[in-house]
């Protein structure tokens, strides 16, 4: 036996590093396999995951996920807020209460219809550029000086496009025709939660 260990010690003297590559060889070996396993967990846990949303005319208006915060006005004039816990197929359950999706009216958070941005940026630029021309005219000497009604009109319908551009209801109504889903990974609606 004094032989296997001398020739054991000798090896560790001819060749110092010996413990420390294989040291860092299972270093290795348990970093990769760790990971790959958060990979796969990660994956796995993306992939069940629920989402809520909100459909109309076949386009995702809302997205809300488990864990989400969320602030919606009910039917009966109750507002809820709150985190989503878990997502049940008629209803979601929060931090506070179970809420039927039925029932849900409005919510905040909703985009403002372009439409309505764009007839407010019209009215915007339409009544100060008016104004704002008049008043070059005038200052050149091709108009009256001063203000007259039409400055003021103008004025007006500048500070209702100001109004509608900048002015926006806390919750968004929920168009008639607007369906309410919980998804999972196998919708084509799922995306990929962003962390």
């Amino acid at each position: 036996m004094p032989e296997i260990t001398q020739i054991g010690t000798d090896r560790l003297r001819r060749h110092p590093l010996l413990p420390l590559q294989i040291f860092s060889y299972f270093y290795k070996v348990i970093k990769t396999t760790l990971s790959i396993i958060f990979i796969i967990g990660s994956a796995v846990h993306a992939l069940s995951q629920k989402q809520l949303i909100f459909v109309y005319h076949g386009e995702v208006v809302a997205r809300f996920t488990e864990g989400s915060h969320f602030e919606f006005k009910l039917k009966n004039g109750s507002k809820k807020e709150g985190f989503i816990v878990d997502l049940r197929e008629f209803s979601m359950i929060t931090s506070s209460d179970t809420i039927a999706f039925q029932s849900i009216a409005k919510m905040k958070g909703l985009k403002q219809k372009s439409v309505t941005r764009g007839i407010g940026g019209l009215f915007f630029f339409a009544g100060f550029g008016y104004v704002a021309v008049d008043q070059i005219n005038a200052a050149l000497g091709y108009g009256q000086k001063g203000w007259n009604q039409s400055d003021w009109n103008a004025l007006i319908l500048g500070g209702v496009g100001a109004a509608i551009i900048f002015i926006k209801p806390k919750y968004q109504r929920l168009k008639l025709g607007t369906m309410i889903r919980s998804i999972d990974y196998k919708s084509p609606y799922y995306q990929n939660p962003k962390y």
